[in-house]
């Protein structure tokens, strides 16, 4: 099963196509809406969209349909985009510290285009407000929490993108202390448009090995 969390920009209809294509694969999906998007109606902020996503993680296996694996052995993939990268960061390390009601982490994560805090992401775009950048609500400090990712990884970046530059994506990677980790870079590639033929058997071959072993 997929667990997908979206990035910043649009809402689920947007990702109708990438949805489709994962449940032509034969794979589950739970598609988070965040606070604010989706018909969501709370005020979406880090600690909102963290406190949802756990929430519906809490409650993913009674979410799946009827024809699904027992609960017990299914598993789970959560896939994280851009903003929704952040998000599953925080989720695993929230899960892996407070295993309620008997959930623990994710069986494996897919990051596309992390970034590792909105701090070092305001610097690298707005150098010159940097003293404002104490004021700024809600961190994101995935490269802190990247240290909780320690089940299997794949973390996929373009080389142009100009949003989230590569190099935060890489450091996400090297701070993860997963033993099973896999960097993709996509040639040519902006913060969209990841998903292409040399990136596609690469996300399915990497779904395939940690979902149905």
């Amino acid at each position: 099963m997929i667990f997908y969390l979206h990035g910043n920009a649009g809402n689920l209809a947007n990702r109708a196509g990438r949805f489709r294509r994962f449940m032509d694969r034969g794979y589950g999906l739970i598609a988070l809406a965040y606070p604010g998007s989706s018909g969501s109606t709370e005020a979406p902020s880090e600690d909102s969209l963290k406190r949802s996503a756990k929430l519906v993680w809490l409650e993913k296996h009674a979410l799946l349909p009827l024809t699904f694996l027992p609960p017990s052995s299914s598993k789970t993939i959560v896939y994280g985009e851009s903003l929704g990268a952040a998000v599953a960061i925080g989720l695993n390390a929230s899960a892996a510290s407070d295993q309620m009601k008997g959930v623990g982490p994710a069986d494996a994560t897919i990051l596309e285009a992390p970034f590792t805090s909105i701090k070092a992401l305001a610097q690298h775009h707005y150098p010159a407000l940097t003293p404002l950048q104490v004021y700024t609500d809600g961190q994101w400090d995935s490269l802190r929490w990247a240290a909780q990712l320690r089940h299997p990884l794949l973390v996929i970046h373009g080389t142009n993108d100009s949003l989230i530059p590569i190099e935060m994506g890489r450091q996400i990677f090297s701070a993860a202390p997963s033993g099973q980790k896999e960097f993709v870079e996509a040639p040519d590639a902006g913060h969209t448009g990841l998903w292409r033929t040399d990136t596609w058997p690469k996300l399915t071959r990497f779904i395939d090995q940690f979902a149905f072993r």
